[in-house]
């Protein structure tokens, strides 16, 4: 699924939300989204089959995906992201902040990226399955680092553009 038509994602993230604590990288990356349901019983969490989106931005508070299926608002989910073709981050935690239609079927959905405990107090003891990973800050450090690498690589090529023309 790609993307190019105009979203608030192609508005630098200060513009959009002044009050965002992390700067957010416009993108067209394909992804993958898993959804986790609960398991009361066992108090764990089970994977859903993966579903095929579009990273339309990310930060490393979290990200916009463009879905073909509407999530709920609060539903937890693991997401895989893969930023400049060799950076692979796999099984992130994240919760559904926010999900609305787009103009062409789809629905985007906010995602806020964290630990258990930061997303879902009632279940911060439940166990997480395989390759699911807490999203601490040292693993919010190592995506800065990559994203910050990506734009100013992308800030160098714009650069260079100009002065060709």
């Amino acid at each position: 699924m790609s993307r190019k038509a105009k979203l608030k994602s192609d508005v630098p993230a200060e513009k959009t939300y002044p009050t965002r604590r992390y700067l957010r990288l416009p993108l067209d990356a394909p992804t993958m989204v898993r959804y986790l349901n609960g398991d009361p019983a066992a108090r764990t969490f089970i994977l859903s089959r993966p579903v095929q989106g579009a990273l339309l931005n990310v930060g490393a508070g979290g990200a916009l995906v463009l879905c073909e299926h509407a999530p709920q608002p609060g539903e937890l989910l693991s997401l895989e992201l893969t930023l400049a073709d060799h950076y692979t981050f796999g099984g992130l935690l994240g919760k559904v902040k926010r999900v609305e239609p787009d103009d062409e079927g789809g629905f985007l959905v906010g995602i806020e990226f964290g630990t258990l405990s930061q997303l879902c107090l009632e279940r911060a003891e439940w166990q997480l399955p395989p390759g699911v990973v807490r999203f601490d800050n040292a693993f919010r450090e190592a995506l800065q680092h990559v994203l910050f690498a990506m734009e100013v690589g992308r800030r160098e090529q714009i650069e260079e553009t100009e002065n060709e023309e």
